[in-house]
């Protein structure tokens, strides 16, 4: 029994001695420092590869995201269609002010310019209305350029601006205008037609017209007299002197 038991002890004491070479080479391996250099590589890719996921989770958002924008792009453009098509509809059958402020356009133009002109529009690459006025004859064709002339195109803006006040005289709106120089190179003849009729204007539909202009350009009659405002027309004049008192809000910008 002895020399069985010393047998085993013999073959339990190799088994321990290959253990423990076993045991003294996987500590090598884990202690060495290539082992660990090869972990900290394993870890920052396993870093790049989990913030690779999260990315691409945020790209998987952002694609909800983009689906939901778009559906909401195809509404507004099918609403943007609808609009469009509302408009150009109501353009084609303008109401009742649309009409009072074409009225009144055509009757300025023809007092003032001697000339009857009319509104029109024409919708433009943006399907928005592009708004136009043109001088006619009496059977309303195009008769000549006047209307891109620079006097006459300010001329027509006036009456444009005076139809729409006009029009709304009764109304909710504004009840002022202001123009600047508006008939300068034109002559005395016409700039006395408008004068005479935004004095008729005012009066009749309680409106305030504001005009500048330059001495120069105030109009004389035939005995070269020059247009005869009212002293309360005349709010402010202003001139070019050393004090500075004649310069709008008295100072020199």
């Amino acid at each position: 029994m002895l020399l069985k038991k010393s047998e085993q002890l013999n073959l339990i004491r190799e088994d321990l001695k290959k253990l423990n070479n076993e045991r003294v080479n996987k500590l090598s391996y884990i202690r060495s420092t290539d082992t660990m250099e090869k972990f900290k590589i394993y870890q920052n890719q396993l870093i790049e590869v989990e913030n690779e996921i999260s990315h691409l989770l945020n790209k998987l958002d952002d694609v909800d995201v983009i689906k939901s924008i778009n559906k909401k792009i195809k509404q507004m453009e099918t609403k943007l269609g609808e609009n469009i098509q509302n408009l150009e509809e109501h353009l084609e059958n303008p109401n009742e002010q649309y009409n009072e402020i074409k009225s009144h356009f055509r009757s300025l133009s023809k007092d003032i310019l001697g000339e009857s002109a009319i509104l029109y529009y024409k919708m433009n690459t943006n399907s928005n209305p592009d708004f136009f006025a043109d001088f006619v004859n009496i059977n309303e064709t195009h008769v000549n350029s006047q209307s891109d002339g620079y006097s006459y195109k300010k001329m027509l803006c006036v009456c444009f601006d005076l139809s729409v006040l006009i029009t709304y005289s009764k109304r909710n709106f504004f009840k002022f205008v202001y123009h600047d120089g508006a008939y300068e190179s034109m002559s005395d003849t016409r700039k006395i037609k408008y004068l005479d009729k935004v004095r008729e204007i005012c009066e009749e539909f309680d409106i305030q017209y504001i005009l500048t202009t330059l001495s120069d350009d105030i109009p004389r009659d035939s005995n070269n007299n020059l247009y005869d405002f009212n002293n309360n027309e005349i709010v402010l004049e202003l001139n070019d002197d050393e004090n500075n008192l004649g310069r709008l809000f008295s100072m020199k910008f």
